[in-house]
């Protein structure tokens, strides 16, 4: 039963709708060592530069999702380099297509780390009990269960903790003494994050040709780097910088955030608004129940959306319908006051997203059955029990993928229980975690989605098999810290999506998947170095220090998560006492804690998400109009989907349009000018950025909501 976003019977309506089954790609010319510098420097100084944009001169967040700015600015201006030399020098100065496939996934695959990436998350979860209050008693709850290794220490005259949210003092220089402050606890994390990177990278690989190939899932983001690279070495397609189409998107787009740009310069200029919260005129009961309501236009996401086919399209705002109108009805029967009452996972508020998290498990477990006899017969090669496959795609074997995601996996435990995790919740944890990433994967490949969230994270998914009580108070604060240092803002940003696309394109490059995957790899290495100097020398530098420059999440953040932990930690203890005085055998069921019972309610909306998504995917094998629930596995984190509901139904809107009263030239010269249109935002964002930085000016400009 296939799972594929495009219905296999309305392709014939929708040209171009597979975007990513290109015909059979000529093999590339290869990469040169000029793609592989070419492509460290350019993550480099975009991990220099990343924490200054993202916190120090305005929320840029350029790497709080998946949205690949950074890498379309620099294949652009690649692109415009390499076409300038070929017109004037009549060549392309040794660069090859390979060498800007490289670039382009080297790039995509880093922006993960720095600036709102993994650096911001990862440094305020293990740094957070720097906040601990006399009141507030942490050292008595949480801090006894945070492992020394994890934490630099404030001691002596050398505070680095300090320093960091306060920024250095005024007779203190940054000195090498406070970076290897922070080296040891940065190694072991790593690590940690290397035994995940490990199976990321064989999961990846392992899954790719049979989503690609056999499955036909589009990989919109990869067609983005594709698209721009057609052309460039090739007499046989005009080249994107010269298609007429594309410039009017890019130019079109490039002014208008120019001209919002400005505003943040001179009084004068009035910035067009984009976005309006409609819930100023649903004040008045019932339609109140609605809010929060907000419609803004997103250009890149009106872009993508519009290279998505109609049926997915058109489900990632329908569904959003759909829980407005089943707000409405919740609300008027008393179970809650208004939508954003049920953008929480816990009871009763837990109904639209532990649908979402429930349907997303199963579309996970979907692909995975879909996937079963490739994956099976991968194993028998890797063990020696059938003769290894050989072909274009094949360079890489299949026992050394099964080997690295064994190493991985084995890794991750060992690196837990060297830290005192008991063993089977890490298994259980790690595997969690694994269903969701290849689950948001799935839907960044077949929808094109770079900004999702979870609501129900691994460790509380967790708590439905083994209480906080049953875990304890020590197993209970270092996986919540374990899982939210692997986990970056509910999954806003997470490295599967991108490895992925980073192989689809190097498929359609015709690069090997040894050379994407030893790229990508160096790539993180080299983010995760330069972003430990490029973040700490921000902070240290920045008057007042980190918490000066974004105070809510510097310090708000880590405060209520430690606050939180806080709370659940004295609960776990208490109800221990009553346990070993026998006073816990006699409380009522309704009086019993949280952390020491099941929540029956979101276990029931699991099962019920994911029976919804099971019925939905075999009723379209025989209606085919009936909706595909993409949009319904989104509601497992409202809080993109409120933002970019409009932008969905723009995008859809406008292909149909398309689709109904124009022809396939009409649908390709539409689709070079939305392309350009996302372009046009990602090096229009990238420029003012430089001007903001330059001039001091604080920006407004932002990649997504933050």
């Amino acid at each position: 039963m296939p799972i594929t976003m495009t219905h296999s019977r309305r392709l014939s309506n929708d040209p171009m709708t597979v975007l990513g089954v290109a015909p059979a790609q000529p093999r590339g010319e290869g990469t040169t060592w000029r793609g592989w510098v070419t492509g460290l420097l350019a993550l480099s100084a975009i991990c220099l530069v990343t924490p200054i944009f993202d916190y120090a001169i305005g929320g840029t967040m350029l790497a709080n999702s998946l949205f690949p700015a950074t890498a379309v600015a620099s294949l652009l201006a690649l692109g415009a380099l390499l076409y300038l030399a070929s017109v004037t020098r009549k060549s392309y100065l040794g660069f090859t297509r390979g060498d800007l496939a490289l670039v382009f996934m080297m790039v995509l695959v880093s922006n993960t780390i720095p600036g709102g990436g993994f650096w911001a998350f990862w440094v305020t979860n293990v740094s957070g009990g720097f906040f601990n209050t006399p009141e507030a008693g942490w050292e008595k709850t949480v801090l006894p269960h945070v492992p020394a290794a994890w934490v630099p220490q404030d001691e002596g005259g050398l505070r680095p903790l300090e320093w960091f949210y306060r920024g250095l003092p005024n007779h203190q220089g940054l000195s090498w003494g406070l970076f290897r402050a922070w080296l040891p606890t940065y190694g072991w994390w790593c690590l940690a994050l290397a035994f995940m990177l490990a199976m990321l990278f064989a999961l990846s690989s392992l899954l790719r040709k049979q989503w690609a190939d056999h499955e036909q899932l589009p990989f919109p983001l990869a067609q983005i780097p594709h698209e721009m690279i057609k052309g460039i070495f090739t007499t046989e397609e005009r080249p994107l910088l010269r298609d007429p189409m594309m410039l009017w998107g890019l130019g079109l787009t490039f002014a208008f955030v120019s001209w919002n740009s400005l505003a943040d310069y001179y009084n004068f200029v009035p910035a067009i608004p984009t976005g309006n919260w409609l819930s100023h005129y649903l004040s008045e009961d019932p339609w109140n129940r609605l809010n929060p309501v907000y419609c803004k236009i997103y250009f890149s996401v009106v872009a993508l959306t519009f290279m998505l086919s109609k049926d997915v399209s058109f489900s990632l705002w329908f569904y959003h319908i759909v829980w407005f109108v089943l707000v409405f009805v919740l609300c008027g029967m008393g179970v809650g006051n208004n939508g954003q009452y049920f953008w929480n996972s816990a009871g009763a508020a837990g109904f639209f997203v532990d649908q979402g998290t429930g349907a997303l498990l199963a579309l996970t477990a979907m692909g995975l059955w879909m996937a079963r006899a490739p994956l099976w017969g991968s194993l028998q090669q890797a063990l020696g029990l059938r003769a290894r496959d050989t072909g274009e795609d094949e360079d890489l074997s299949p026992r050394a993928l099964w080997g690295l995601l064994a190493a991985g996996f084995v890794g991750s435990l060992a690196w837990m229980q060297g830290f005192g995790m008991d063993l089977l919740p890490s298994v259980l944890i790690v595997v969690l975690m694994l269903l969701i990433m290849t689950g948001l994967t799935r839907l960044c490949c077949e929808g094109g989605l770079f900004f999702m969230q979870v609501g129900l994270q691994p460790n509380e998914l967790l708590h439905q098999a083994f209480t906080p009580v049953q875990l304890g108070a020590q197993n209970f604060v270092r996986l919540e810290m374990w899982n939210r240092s692997m986990v970056v803002d509910g999954y806003r940003v997470f490295f599967m999506a991108n490895i992925m696309n980073g192989l689809q394109l190097a498929r359609l490059a015709g690069l090997k998947r040894r050379t994407a995957m030893g790229g990508m790899a160096l790539a993180i290495v080299a983010a995760l170095a330069v972003s430990f100097f490029a973040f700490l020398h921000t902070a240290y530098t920045y008057p007042g220090g980190a918490s000066a420059m974004m105070p809510w999440y510097f310090e708000g953040v880590p405060t209520n998560v430690y606050k939180g932990m806080s709370q659940n930690v004295r609960a776990i203890e208490t109800y221990k006492q009553k346990e070993a005085s026998g006073a816990a055998e006699k409380m009522a069921s309704a009086d019993v804690p949280a952390v020491a019972k099941r929540d029956g309610k979101a276990l029931t909306y699991l099962a019920l998400g994911a029976s919804f998504l099971v019925f939905s995917m075999v009723l379209r094998k025989y209606v085919f109009w009936f909706p595909h629930p993409i949009g319904y596995v989104m509601w497992m984190g409202p809080f993109p989907v409120y933002q970019l509901w409009f932008s969905f139904m723009l995008g859809w809107f406008f292909k149909y349009l398309v689709l109904k009263f124009g022809t396939t030239l009409t649908y390709q010269r539409a689709k070079r000018l939305f392309l350009g249109m996302l372009v046009g935002e990602s090096a229009a964002l990238i420029v003012w950025k430089l001007i903001s930085w330059g001039t001091g000016v604080k920006s407004t400009l932002r990649v997504l909501p933050f």
